[in-house]
């Protein structure tokens, strides 16, 4: 208010330049007010002035208070209207000379705080709080159509002038351009004296800080979920240990496992259904058995190594070590023997049939090439086991005596065996001599993990 006093100080100066005789009656006269040079008003509301009163309010000529509160309504103590900004009558959808001594009440309706109706006492006792006002529809004059108004808000304050006059001065309620453009009006038509230009402009800002913060925060989602894509993309190639060390630039230096269980297989007669069929009937064939086979893997936590064709190799034990690695890979080769069965061949429909080779010792990881970097297994290990796979039959797991020692040593924990074995002998495998094997049948009932009901669980999987 203080500001607006000074504001109204200096335009009243500039008139009083012109009009010296006037301005130094009204600054003798008696019950004025130095600043703004309307009437005194005393503890009961009633004016101190004793000059007879002033015709001009705010000690300016009404054509000056018009310009400069353009949406304010002076009324008297009838709540009749005595002077309206130049800007209202246009909002409001009415002439100038159709609001002049019309009850206020019929033209505003105050929304907030919530009143009975236009009482002064009560106006009086909440002079100091701001209001807020809507336009009251009304019947046309001439063609007495009902007129609804716009969609308009104002805020302001109510000042008493005198004993027997009040101003209230009004403004749009918007706090972006959003919200002013939607009551027909622009930036240009808010009064100058206000800060509602300051609350438009900070409102456009905030709008545009909190656009762009929900911008940067969807970003953040998608670039999120990307990097989530491409992390399980990379952890579906290489160890996870492995690829945030790649990812940091660190160099990844080969590991020693010292107990690891691998597991291989291959597809029984793959060359004559590759020869028989078209190549799109053999990749749709193979990414079946792979989906069951990489559903299997995660199921008994496996790490699948690679796909070579139809060769399939896993390992457990490695890159994270697991004591029971034997247990591991003997319950997946035996459920796979089984699930295999849910595979047709696309050559003659029947159900496929795998080669498996099953092998338990120490062996080498780490990454190898730098284009496409892969983790590879290296030790003598690997190459028994890819001889206990060639060297099986169709249907059959084959059991190194090493891996079957280690069973055997597990199984005696349990109340009874947990696998069921069958002896092979000795079979002459490249670069190995003759080696004794065995092969795995299947779980026992004492194997809660690779019973027979337990694979027939995963089998309807």
């Amino acid at each position: 208010e203080l500001i607006r006093l000074k504001m109204l100080q200096r335009m009243a100066s500039s008139e009083k330049i012109k009009r010296s005789s006037s301005a130094e009656e009204e600054e003798s006269a008696p019950g004025k007010c130095p600043y703004s040079g309307a009437a005194k008003v005393g503890p009961h509301g009633t004016s101190l002035d004793r000059s007879g009163g002033n015709k001009e309010s705010l000690g300016l000529p009404p054509a000056k208070v018009r310009a400069v509160f353009p949406y304010h309504v002076m009324v008297d103590t009838n709540f009749k209207i005595l002077q309206v900004g130049k800007a209202l009558p246009e909002i409001l959808l009415r002439d100038t000379s159709d609001l002049i001594g019309r009850p206020v009440g019929d033209v505003l309706k105050i929304v907030k705080p919530i009143l009975a109706g236009w009482d002064w006492p009560t106006l009086q006792r909440l002079a100091d709080q701001k209001f807020y006002l809507t336009p009251v529809p009304f019947d046309d004059i001439i063609t007495g159509a009902y007129i609804e108004q716009r969609d308009v808000k104002f805020k302001g304050n109510m000042i008493q002038m005198s004993g027997d006059t009040a101003m209230f001065v009004l403004s749009p309620d918007a706090e972006n351009i959003h919200e002013l453009s939607g009551m027909g009006l622009t930036m240009s038509d808010l009064p100058l004296h206000s800060f509602q230009r300051d609350v438009v402009f900070l409102g456009e800002h905030i709008a545009s800080e909190v656009k762009t913060a929900h911008k940067l925060d969807r970003l953040s989602k998608r670039l999120n979920r990307e990097k989530e894509l491409s992390n399980t993309l990379l952890n579906s190639m290489l160890p996870a240990t492995v690829s945030e060390s790649l990812r940091a630039g660190k160099t990844v230096e080969p590991r020693l496992y010292e107990d690891v269980t691998l597991f291989f297989s291959d597809v029984v007669g793959f060359t004559n259904i590759c020869d028989a069929v078209e190549p799109w009937d053999v990749i749709d064939m193979l990414n079946q058995l792979y989906t069951v086979m990489d559903h299997l893997a995660s199921h008994f936590n496996l790490y699948k190594v690679e796909t070579i064709g139809d060769a399939y190799m896993c390992c457990s034990g490695m890159p994270t070590p697991d004591e029971k690695h034997a247990q591991n890979i003997a319950n997946f080769a035996i459920a796979v023997s089984e699930c295999v069965h849910l595979i047709t061949s696309p050559s003659d429909g029947e159900p496929l049939q795998l080669r498996i080779g099953i092998h338990t010792g120490h062996c080498m990881g780490g990454v190898v090439g730098t284009l496409t970097p892969h983790y590879c297994l290296f030790g003598d290990m690997v190459n028994t086991t890819a001889r206990h796979e060639s060297t099986g039959i169709a249907g059959k797991i084959q059991c190194s005596n090493v891996l079957y020692e280690n069973l055997a040593e597990h199984s005696a924990d349990s109340e009874g065996p947990m696998y069921k074995f069958t002896s092979r002998g000795y079979v002459d495998m490249k670069g190995k001599g003759k080696c004794y094997t065995y092969w795995l049948d299947g779980g026992s009932e004492h194997n809660e993990i690779s019973s027979p009901a337990a694979i027939e669980t995963l089998r309807e999987e």
